[in-house]
């Protein structure tokens, strides 16, 4: 419980980590009515396609925390500092994984909270069952895209690679790779667009597939990371 404690508090006493999560809590709700001019007539799927919209946007706060959360660890000696306090590495590594998990499930209830709060307010719908579901949907697939940003991190002992790869995936960088080769629908962040439809598009993998897919991605990467780690030399 020690370790966990001490997880949640290196969590907390990052205040680029807060900011991320403030933000991710506050913007993604107001994504829904700033994303597209409103029109005249507002029906539930349009709102429901709004929020997905924003939901979509909101990985990249889930990215960032993730990497940020693991990369602060080869800042100058933390690294060393943790593993002399929790020796065994794989529980250390889970630890953390565990931590970051929750936090991002905690996040995605916020975000679902403050959606249903700003739809209400803004357009006079109570719809908070449907928004959890998406919600639901959306955590799944961040799980899976959390698995790939921390072994992405562990891999490369970097922050700015894995964000840079992970960032350029999920604002066009995909897309673009799209044009050359379908091949790409089989990629992480791409391989689940189809989560973010509420009307599959055929251009994509089905929303079922494409998170199982993404899961893959994550188990193997979790591996490999987890095999360099164990074997990393520390100093």
């Amino acid at each position: 419980m020690n370790s966990f404690r001490s997880e949640y508090l290196k969590f907390i006493y990052n205040k680029w980590l807060l900011l991320t999560v403030l933000a991710t809590i506050i913007l993604v709700p107001l994504f829904v009515i700033f994303l597209h001019e409103t029109p005249s007539y507002i029906t539930e799927n349009y709102v429901l396609t709004q929020i997905l919209e924003s939901f979509y946007l909101g990985q990249a706060g889930i990215i960032i925390i993730t990497i940020l959360f693991i990369g602060q660890e080869f800042n100058g000696s933390t690294l060393r500092s943790s593993l002399l306090a929790n020796p065994t590495r794989w529980k250390f590594f889970f630890i953390k994984l565990i931590v970051i998990l929750s936090i991002s499930i905690l996040v995605w209830s916020l975000v679902a909270f403050c959606t249903i709060c700003v739809v209400y307010t803004f357009y006079g719908l109570l719809i908070p069952l449907h928004i959890y579901t998406l919600a639901l949907r959306i955590i799944l697939v961040s799980i899976g895209l959390i698995l790939i940003c921390f072994s992405l991190v562990l891999i490369t002992r970097s922050i700015v690679v894995p964000m840079g790869m992970s960032l350029s995936f999920l604002l066009g960088l995909g897309q673009m790779l799209l044009q050359f080769s379908d091949t790409f629908l089989y990629f992480p962040i791409i391989s689940t667009m189809n989560s973010f439809f509420m009307i599959e598009n055929q251009s994509y993998i089905p929303y079922t597939i494409g998170i199982a897919i993404q899961f893959l991605w994550g188990i193997l990467l979790l591996s490999f990371s987890i095999l360099l780690f164990r074997k990393r030399i520390v100093r």
